[in-house]
């Protein structure tokens, strides 16, 4: 074996690490790498730590207790300089690739390497390799043994998948980890022969799948099937349906027990009705590679579908052509990505998402590359039509628009004194005086200061009343919130006597509500009157809301090899797949019976292929989790999946499940969604998210105090940073089990299926009487958030696949909960992470919010925009 280890491996005084390996192992040799600025890890992790990469070969001979002569790479040496080092590298200073120098001692030894500035890491470790000598068996590294707990050497089938049942000298055996553990079945009894019959058949399904992806002859796949016929029906006559819960009990530990379960096509309860298209026909026919095509854009579907990217050298096989000519041919049809060597992208990709940052971006580069020309042109043709003034309806509390403007309409309508104006030239020096308007982003409200000392006719009377005047009706609006009146009233307390209780004045609220309704039309007939204004504010809109172009998804080309012949996809299925792997975060919302099932798995399978995802996790209601595993089977016959039982997520076997998904190379994991809840987040991330924000805010705190900011704003950034700090401490003293996290298992694609299930996450609004609101977080809903933000972080917002006929039950609140789910990032880049800054973006034209029967009606530029960018 070879394996990359720090330093301390071979130079920490302490020997003992040196000894354990000894005695399991011959040391072949070992070389240094260097970790200065040139250093190995730099690049790509980011650190200059010193490493050695150390080569060991195991032996079956003495124990070091045994030895005569202990192995000198045991102990330390010491260079010519005086420094301590393993004595390996006293004795072969050449496989140090640098210089050796003191470093810091905290952890050892202290020695570090600097490698000089002209250094070739790459020359010099082949160069290092190739002094190592060893004597390697390849017929030795074909044979897996292991022992049981009585001792007894076993031999492994070599092509055995982990967590599998097996035979040796005819005793059953499960393979787990690379370890044989022995199941106590006497020969001959019932178990032991039922094991064996489902060994025989799990086998032979294994190998007549293997004959079809292999193309074999008609002959072979006949008599294989033959076989299993056989095989089958003898199992059934004696055990019953695999599905039946005695075999089920039996063999579900083991990771094809799906795979053989999926031979029966339909049964009822314990009767076979029908079996599997696989005992008589070529479930899987590999697609026939294409070698050539006839023009670039032909090759271009093909690269895409095939790699997943444009990719120049495989189009240059398909048609001879070299890359600068399939440039040439596809102008128009790629484009140049910006800061990138020689990357490429579709017109599809590169002319869709936000335009306006892209066409930025290319502008600044068409300065000094006017290749780029053709990028800036074909994104301004790509933009959306600028809205106009008419277009748009800004409703009064919208946070994307400047608090500047909401102030100057205060001081015109109710016509506010000039030297309480935040312009006149008193504010300086008599701010306690000052009618203004101030927006807390962390409390995500306004406030308007002052609002008693104004007591015009305009501001107690016209636009206000004597219970509430203009500028407190005006600050309820900025936050969306109905103004109301209340008075104290005397009520019975059950006790004789009377209390008094605080209720609505209806009379009263209702003179005010109309006082709110003036204001709105107000601002509404204000707000664009001045040209100048006017101008400044479509442009901003336009700018934020109105530059995403949905991106259109063909998926007409994808080949889906491996996948049954029997079953072929819609074209909806098809570009919902291309969408799920070439775009980012998606949602399937279609319709019930529309195919989403296999749209995921597929979705799965063909990242999978293309190297766009290692490890897919499902997570779906816990009654579904056999059925779609078998639907898994039915699509992908050869898939590797593990399907999590109940059983799994106890306590006692949650550490071994954690371990199979980890160290397990599966197409797909599916669990239930209540499972994954049990999947724990690292309290350090946890940590992590809640301490960034708290940061955030006390960056804020201090800008605000420097600058002798608004009072208002500090107080209300310190109530939420107490409120964060009480969900830190509390999370910090809680303990978590002793389990693999989230982040530990490998996972890089998760699918959601029935989303709305989570749609319960906590909403902080200040609007009232709102559907769907949700003022107490769901736990599942939070762990599946987060869980969601570390897949943003570790794919670039492309991990997340959510499924649901219902996206929206007539509630505005679950789009903007599946939007923070799938777009968090878009939301928070334009400022619309908070729901009430959202809502007052997204609304109906009559400033109600959309309800799920009338959204279909409303523009393709609303619908793109709120729609996840186009997403679902």
């Amino acid at each position: 074996m070879a394996f990359v280890t720090s330093t301390g491996t071979l130079d920490k005084r302490d020997e003992t690490t040196r000894q354990m390996l000894a005695d399991k192992a011959d040391f072949i040799g070992a070389i240094r790498l260097p970790g200065s600025k040139n250093g190995a890890f730099k690049d790509n992790a980011g650190t200059e730590v010193t490493t050695d990469i150390i080569f060991l070969k195991k032996h079956e001979g003495k124990s070091l207790a045994e030895m005569s002569d202990i192995p000198d790479w045991v102990h330390i040496g010491e260079t010519a300089d005086g420094l301590p080092i393993n004595k390996y590298f006293e004795q072969h200073p050449d496989m140090v690739l640098g210089t050796v120098v003191e470093g810091n001692k905290l952890y050892g030894s202290g020695t570090m390497v600097v490698a000089e500035d002209s250094f070739d890491l790459k020359s010099a470790l082949h160069e290092a390799v190739g002094k190592l000598s060893a004597e390697i068996s390849h017929e030795r590294g074909r044979d897996v043994y292991a022992k049981t707990a009585d001792g007894i050497q076993v031999q492994i089938p070599s092509n055995l998948r982990n967590y599998s049942f097996f035979m040796s000298d005819d005793q059953v055996f499960f393979k787990k980890n690379n370890a044989a553990c022995e199941f106590r079945f006497d020969r001959g009894t019932a178990q032991h022969k039922r094991f064996k019959a489902f060994i025989e058949l799990r086998d032979l399904t294994r190998e007549l799948i293997e004959a079809m992806e292999l193309d074999k002859p008609d002959s072979v796949i006949k008599d294989l099937q033959t076989k299993l016929n056989v095989a089958y029906d003898d199992f059934y006559k004696k055990y019953g349906i695999i599905h039946s819960q005695t075999n089920k009990r039996y063999f579900s530990e083991d990771v094809s027990y799906n795979l053989v379960a999926g031979l029966e096509k339909s049964y009822d309860k314990t009767k076979l009705l029908a079996k599997s298209d696989i005992f008589t026909k070529r479930t899987i026919v590999p697609p026939k590679a294409v070698d050539h095509v006839d023009t670039a854009l032909e090759a271009l579907t093909l690269s895409v579908a095939e790699k997943a990217r444009v990719d120049f050298s495989y189009m240059s096989g398909l048609t001879s052509m070299t890359e600068d000519e399939l440039k040439r041919d596809l102008t128009g049809a790629i484009f140049k990505i910006p800061h990138t060597e020689n990357g490429y992208q579709t017109a599809s990709e590169y002319l869709s998402g936000d335009i306006r940052k892209k066409l930025r971006e290319a502008e600044e580069i068409a300065e000094y590359d006017p290749d780029f020309n053709i990028n800036v042109s074909a994104l301004k043709q790509a933009m959306p039509e600028p809205l106009k003034a008419g277009d748009i309806d800004i409703k009064l509390g919208a946070a994307w628009l400047d608090p500047k403007y909401y102030e100057q309409f205060m001081y015109e309508l109710l016509q506010t004194p000039a030297y309480q104006r935040s312009d006149s030239s008193s504010a300086r020096w008599n701010k306690s005086a000052i009618v203004g308007v101030e927006y807390s982003v962390h409390a995500n409200s306004f406030h308007v200061s002052n609002k008693s000392s104004d007591r015009s006719v305009l501001a107690t009377q016209k636009y206000g009343s004597h219970k509430i005047n203009a500028y407190d009706i005006f600050e309820h609006l900025l936050n969306l919130q109905e103004p109301k009146v209340y008075k104290t009233i005397e009520v019975p307390d059950g006790l004789g006597d009377t209390k008094e209780k605080r209720v609505v004045d209806i009379d009263a609220t209702r003179v005010v509500q109309r006082k709110a309704d003036d204001i709105r039309k107000a601002f509404k007939a204000w707000i664009f009157k001045d040209p100048q204004r006017r101008e400044a504010i479509v442009e901003k809109y336009n700018e934020l809301f109105n530059s995403i172009r949905p991106r259109e998804f063909d998926g007409s080309a994808l080949s889906f090899p491996m996948m049954t012949s029997d079953i072929k996809l819609h074209d909806h299925q098809k570009n919902a797949i291309a969408h799920a792997m070439f775009g980012g975060n998606t949602l399937f919302a279609h319709c019930v019976g529309a195919g989403k099932t296999f749209e995921m798995i597929a979705t799965a399978m063909e990242s999978k292929r293309l190297g766009l995802c290692t490890k897919s996790l499902f997570a779906v209601p816990n009654h579904l989790t056999e059925q779609i595993g078998d639907d898994f089977q039915k699509l992908y016959p050869g898939a590797n999946i593990l399907v999590a039982t109940k059983k799994d997520f106890q306590k006692a076997n949650r550490q071994q499940l954690f371990a199979k998904i980890a160290t397990g190379n599966y197409d797909a994991v599916i669990i239930g969604h209540s499972q994954l809840g049990k999947i724990p987040v690292s309290k350090e991330r946890q940590v992590m998210t809640i301490q960034s924000q708290i940061d955030d805010i006390l960056r804020g705190i201090e800008e605000l105090k420097k600058s002798e900011g608004s009072k208002f704003q500090i107080k209300a950034m310190e109530r939420t940073r107490k409120s964060l700090q009480k969900q830190l401490d509390k999370l910090e003293k809680a303990n978590q089990d002793d389990t693999l996290t989230f982040e530990q298992l490998g996972i890089d694609r998760l699918f959601v299926d029935e989303a709305h299930e989570f749609k319960n996450l906590f909403v902080a609004t200040k609007l009232q009487n709102v559907a769907g609101i949700s003022n107490s977080a769901s736990q599942k809903a939070l762990d599946l958030f987060l869980k969601c933000r570390y897949l943003d972080e570790k794919t670039g917002g492309k991990g997340v696949i959510f499924s649901t006929g219902t996206p929206l039950s007539n509630s505005i609140t679950e789009l903007h909960t599946m939007m923070r789910y799938l777009e968090y990032d878009f939301l928070n880049n334009h400022g619309l992470q908070h729901f009430d800054n959202w809502v007052a973006v997204v609304t109906h034209p009559k400033g109600q919010p959309f309800i799920a029967d009338e959204f279909p009606r409303y523009s393709a530029e609303v619908r793109g925009f709120c729609c996840l960018r186009g997403a679902c």
